[in-house]
């Protein structure tokens, strides 16, 4: 359902849930220790974090004896899980963040890497900025609504999802200011047909599939 993309979405829009996923997605598993050494995060942030992925079925878990391994879930028919997505991004940065426009959208400088590279620190925002967009349950219903009826004007959105005018404002302000809707005419919105990066369009896709999937 629609609240599905919205917690993976949250799960992936965390600066240390993302440093996290780097290196799982490098490894074919890893323990919470060895995650503490590459994240340089402290291991209790490491274990609620990975809850939380885990609950989102972007990381599953397996034991022997003791320990306890971690790694990238798998990417499964009918399911919104954009780890393939993810994995790639971290294994081909260029390809993740083509045409990214870092005016204004650094969200992550506050976050401290390490010794995380610049490369890694570019992919880490452009994965924020594209699952921030799908982090409100609203923002999905616009996205939904955009691309069943095409283009819609403020006052079809306000009436058909039952919003107010500020709250409209609000969440197509953050659609389009991710790249993922436009103002056709003004006043009157539309999906963008490009992105901003093939990592945005690549959740993009996702999103709408499995938005189709549940008419």
């Amino acid at each position: 359902d629609m609240e599905t993309i919205v917690s993976v979405c949250r799960a992936l829009a965390c600066g240390p849930r993302l440093r996290l996923l780097h290196p799982l997605s490098l490894a074919s598993e890893l323990r919470v220790g060895e995650l503490v050494g590459r994240s340089g995060l402290a291991e209790d942030v490491v274990s609620a974090h990975l809850r939380v992925l885990a609950g989102a079925g972007l990381v599953e878990r397996r034991r022997s004896g003791a320990k306890v391994y971690y790694r990238l879930a798998s990417e499964l028919p009918g399911l919104f899980r954009p780890t393939r997505l993810v994995h790639r991004a971290f294994a081909e940065p260029l390809w993740a963040v083509r045409g990214w426009d870092e005016e204004g959208l650094l969200h992550l400088r506050s976050v401290e890497l390490g010794d995380m590279g610049q490369e890694v620190q570019r992919v880490l925002d452009v994965l924020f900025d594209a699952a921030t967009a799908f982090t409100n349950l609203r923002r999905v219903q616009v996205t939904k609504l955009l691309h069943e009826m095409g283009i819609c004007n403020e006052e079809g959105i306000r009436a058909d999802l039952s919003m107010s005018r500020a709250a409209c404002y609000r969440h197509v302000d953050k659609l389009e200011r991710r790249g993922y809707i436009r103002e056709r005419q003004r006043g009157l919105w539309a999906l963008a047909s490009r992105h901003r990066t093939p990592f945005h369009r690549g959740l993009f896709l996702l999103v709408v599939r499995r938005l189709q999937a549940l008419r």
